[in-house]
């Protein structure tokens, strides 16, 4: 989605697990337009984080904490998988969730051209 992730992951430590990709993703965000000159990108970016900024001192991509919920069974880890899927259909911003550039429906349907590389789930 264009202003928030949605994710399923399975971790040990899931509050390490977002820490660490909220870190890596924030840096990478920074640091892309910063390394190629993009100043336009980098004023947007810094003018969205002003706030966190002040907060903390630092550049800050994410929003603090997370809302996660644990998924004990097959039915309510594909009830998830749908909500996920059609998210963005139901916005408006393409017509099937295999469009979705960011989305592992793409990959499960067949197509090799993917933003990401998904794993396999077993339940």
């Amino acid at each position: 989605m264009p202003n928030h992730v949605h994710r399923i992951a399975a971790a040990d430590d899931l509050h390490a697990a977002m820490r660490d990709f909220k870190r890596f993703t924030s840096r990478t965000i920074h640091d892309g337009p910063l390394a190629d000159g993009r100043s336009t990108a980098l004023t947007w970016l810094n003018q969205a984080a002003q706030h966190a900024r002040r907060v903390r001192g630092e550049f800050s991509f994410w929003r603090d904490g997370f809302y996660a919920r644990e998924i004990r069974s097959r039915s309510v880890f594909e009830q998830k998988l749908r909500y996920l899927y059609e998210n963005p259909v139901r916005k408006g911003l393409v017509a099937s969730p295999d469009r979705w550039w960011y989305s592992s429906t793409a990959e499960y349907a067949g197509d090799l051209d993917v933003c990401l590389k998904m794993d396999s789930i077993d339940l």
